[in-house]
């Protein structure tokens, strides 16, 4: 849980406002955590850099 120290506390700091966090990381899965009811996420860096690719084409 120490990559999400920061959203963890900015959950804190307004939790009606809070929704998810999410961070990204150099694995595979999708990974899903929770703490406190606070709902966060770990996203392979590879589904942004696949969805970006797909909409800007090379000439």
């Amino acid at each position: 849980m120490h990559d999400f120290k920061g959203l963890i506390k900015l959950a804190e700091f307004n939790p009606s406002k809070f929704q998810y966090g999410v961070i990204f990381y150099s694995g595979k899965e999708i990974l899903s955590f929770s703490q406190n009811e606070i709902k966060l996420f770990a996203l392979p860096i590879s589904l942004f850099i696949k969805s970006i690719t797909k909409k800007v084409s090379v000439r």
